[in-house]
């Protein structure tokens, strides 16, 4: 990486042994590089590219470790000796390691898509003004304008590329009241990734994507971030930069992105003309092999929802279309279908219980939760709940479900198989939601509100709401395990 870049694609690597063996490699799009089954040595790493520069350091593969990580400054006729990092859970050279991030919640605010004369006023003038405003992902046009320095500034502002936001808000960003007709700073771009923390929701952060995000998941070690985008693609994020790192493609729209509870695999629904779950090994960050779904009997009907066994063997998917549903369990080892449950319209979220003995599936088109015995792969009760259930999430003990209800705006609760689900009133549309690893808050993306909510599930009440953030539309929820 030259200073002035996020990283250089084209360039050549090449690793010279003490015996004079020769590796080479030319860096990807995002400037990554890496060399597999490297013999145990001394290596002499040099990295170039006409016109940008070259760098020469000293790589050392002693087996002590699975993989060991190395970033080279391209300099012109630059040297360098730096000391090879050690990866926690075998990262590969790629990906670099971050911080802790436990009981660190991400949330995924793709930019409001919208269009429309809006009038604005910059703050401190008296003057009207209109303008044709698009929200589509990228640029806002009006005063000023929205660049993308802008959201380069979001990610390595004064050496934090979280950017704390507490307590300040940016002048070069501006959004714009629902009224339409007052424009303020704000703390973010539309379409960023926030960080906050559940037991002091005023400390959020922020960093700014390539693409709208929507869903996300942690890898074990949580240092690595793999969120769902608008342009079929999961960006994968070092959650200690804020940078990315890799892009894995996918077929058509990736609906969910899990991780398994053993924090080795990433699943994501992808909702291709041959739909199906791709399978991402969550510390190298490569995709591994494809899972095929079948369609429903009907013929249509595509991958919705994820949830993951315990042993993370087996994973269930929801089969999704307006008039049917069904809920798959698939080995992700042999590759097959091992057995599908019926359940009601449209389910998308999945919840499972810690032992793995109990799913809770999200019907979305008839407004109930279907309780599915595992074992059997039997629906043995369907509960009704709030208008729209959308997402699932199971408390660490396994005593209740909390069940975002988008066009009720509430949250139901189920505990075990009780055929009442209670409901907690939250602002509007709420849609992905997780609970902290102690099992004591439930985080909540209001996504129509732009909001999010935090409720106490000791007593089940709204214990915090955040403002809105005007442009962005929160989806995707993970928290840090």
């Amino acid at each position: 990486f030259p200073a002035h870049m996020a990283g250089v694609p084209k360039a050549q690597v090449q690793l010279t042994a003490q015996d004079g063996h020769h590796y080479s490699f030319t860096t990807n799009s995002m400037g990554n590089f890496e060399f597999d089954n490297l013999p145990i040595g001394t290596y002499t790493m040099v990295a170039s590219r006409p016109g940008v520069g070259q760098a020469t350091t000293t790589l050392v593969v002693d087996g002590k470790l699975p993989s060991v990580s190395q970033m080279l400054n391209l300099t012109t006729g630059g040297t360098m000796t730096t000391v090879p990092m050690p990866v926690p859970g075998g990262l590969a050279p790629t990906m670099g390691g971050g911080p802790s991030t436990l009981g660190k919640v991400y949330i995924a605010l793709a930019a409001q898509k919208s269009t429309g004369m809006l009038n604005v006023t910059p703050t401190g003038s008296n003057s009207m003004s209109s303008h044709n405003n698009s929200f589509g992902g990228s640029q806002i046009p009006g005063p000023p304008a929205f660049s993308q320095a802008a959201i380069s500034a979001l990610m390595y502002n004064g050496g934090d590329p979280w950017l704390l936001a507490t307590g300040h808000k940016r002048p070069d960003i501006w959004e714009m009241s629902r009224e339409g007709h007052v424009v303020l700073p704000a703390s973010t771009a539309p379409r960023s990734i926030m960080r906050m923390d559940a037991n002091n929701p005023a400390a959020v952060q922020y960093a700014a994507p390539q693409s709208n995000p929507y869903w996300m998941a942690l890898n074990g070690p949580g240092s690595l971030l793999f969120v769902s985008t608008d342009q079929q693609t999961i960006e994968v994020y070092n959650t200690g930069s804020a940078s990315m790192v890799g892009s894995i493609p996918a077929g058509g729209t990736v609906t969910d992105v899990v991780c398994s509870p053993d924090g080795n695999w990433i699943f994501a629904a992808d909702s291709a003309g041959t739909p199906g779950v791709i399978v991402i090994d969550a510390n190298s960050g490569r995709p591994v092999r494809f899972l095929q779904t079948p369609r429903l009997s009907s013929g249509d009907g595509g991958p919705a929802c994820l949830a993951v066994s315990p042993d993370s063997r087996v994973v269930y998917v929801t089969i999704s279309s307006p008039k049917a549903g069904e809920v798959l369990a698939i080995d992700t080892v042999g590759q097959r279908v091992l057995a599908k449950c019926p359940v009601g319209r449209q389910p998308l979220g999945l919840g499972l219980t810690p032992d793995g003995r109990l799913l809770f599936c999200a019907n979305n088109a008839e407004s109930t939760v279907s309780v599915i015995d595992v074992s059997r792969m039997a629906e043995i009760n369907r509960i009704h709940v709030g208008i729209a259930p959308t997402r699932i999430a199971v408390k660490p003990d396994g005593t209740k479900a909390y069940v975002t209800c988008r066009s009720g705006n509430c949250v139901a609760v189920i505990s075990g198989t009780s055929p009442v689900a209670q409901t907690i009133p939250v602002a509007e549309g709420p849609t992905g939601i997780a609970i902290t690893p102690d099992g004591r808050k439930a985080v909540v993306a209001d996504t129509a509100a732009g909001s999010i909510t935090i409720i106490d599930t000791s007593r089940d009440v709204v214990e915090h709401q955040t403002s809105a953030q005007v442009l962005s539309r929160p989806f995707g929820v993970v928290i840090g395990r």
